[in-house]
């Protein structure tokens, strides 16, 4: 879309696009740092019923899905769940969002949380007009 950008959250640690033998190009935020990305001018103003959702894996089996944190216009939407197998995608669901004239979704890992490293991709933002 017009208008969005991509940017890091952090100068110092970097969310970054990889891709593997076996795997599409995702956005990795690697294990033990505090890393994460932003997505910013997202318009959705007008629209109703907003969705996110997004496939998640780990480097690591049964990794919990709230090792990464999604972050909506500044809001945490908490997530729950465990993930299958390792560097398995599934589609994580986030409903209830509220629409503005300018959206900002944030994916972040803590050096804390983000034990095994995470990949994320197939990002999207439904809404019905």
């Amino acid at each position: 879309e017009k208008g969005v950008f991509y940017s890091d959250l952090y100068e110092d640690a970097y969310a970054d696009i990889r891709r593997t033998n076996t795997m599409p190009a995702h956005s990795w935020l690697p294990a033990g740092k505090t890393t994460g990305f932003k997505i910013d001018g997202i318009n959705s103003d007008k629209a109703t019923d907003l969705v996110l959702t997004y496939s998640l894996a780990a480097n690591g089996s049964g990794a919990p899905v709230n090792g990464i944190t999604v972050r909506i216009n500044g809001t945490v939407y908490p997530v729950s769940g465990t993930l299958g197998g390792q560097n398995v995608f599934s589609e994580q669901t986030i409903t209830g969002i509220a629409p503005a004239s300018t959206m900002t979704i944030e994916f972040e890992g803590t050096a804390a949380n983000n034990t095994v490293g995470y990949r994320v991709d197939n990002i999207k933002l439904v809404g019905k007009k």
